[in-house]
């Protein structure tokens, strides 16, 4: 005789998103299907700021500000690309999250990680990027979440 035990997630709830589902509407009434893409997750202590479209095609950006720091702290992208990872620079660290290949870097003023979506036969990226004095360490707990915020986006429903 064997047991078989099943783990439940439940779905969060509209309060725990962290892009609230008005901010989700506006994204679906205002960028093209295709790039309607928002994070599920962000590290402890990130808030929703602010969401804009970008000034030519259909690319957008949602701002995040630390509660009690600086604003637009943390900024997720998704916008049309030529060559993937190009624009970018090169890779310092690439994680596997959710079966998903996102990539990171660093640079003295900041770091990002992002990875390339095709959908409906459109390439793009998605990527977020945050302000970090000094040399990134690609083993950082601030790099896993960077990369976690990559990982965790979904188109918009």
């Amino acid at each position: 005789m064997f047991f078989l035990a099943f783990a439940c997630v439940a779905p969060a709830s509209a309060s725990s998103l962290p892009v609230p589902v008005a901010v989700q509407r506006q994204i679906q009434r205002r960028v093209g299907q295709t790039y309607r893409w928002v994070p599920m997750f962000v590290p402890d202590g990130e808030a929703y700021g602010r969401w804009e479209r970008a000034p030519h095609g259909n690319g957008f950006s949602i701002f995040f500000n630390r509660r009690g720091g600086p604003t637009d702290d943390l900024i997720f992208n998704v916008a049309p690309i030529g060559s993937c990872g190009s624009q970018f620079g090169p890779t310092m660290r690439t994680f596997n999250l959710r079966g998903l290949k996102v990539h990171w870097s660093a640079t003295y003023e900041d770091q990002q990680a992002w990875r390339c979506v095709t959908s409906g036969g459109v390439r793009f990226a998605v990527w977020a990027t945050q302000a970090h004095p000094g040399a990134g360490n690609p083993r950082s707990r601030r790099a896993l979440d960077l990369a976690r915020v990559v990982a965790s986006a979904e188109p918009v429903r």
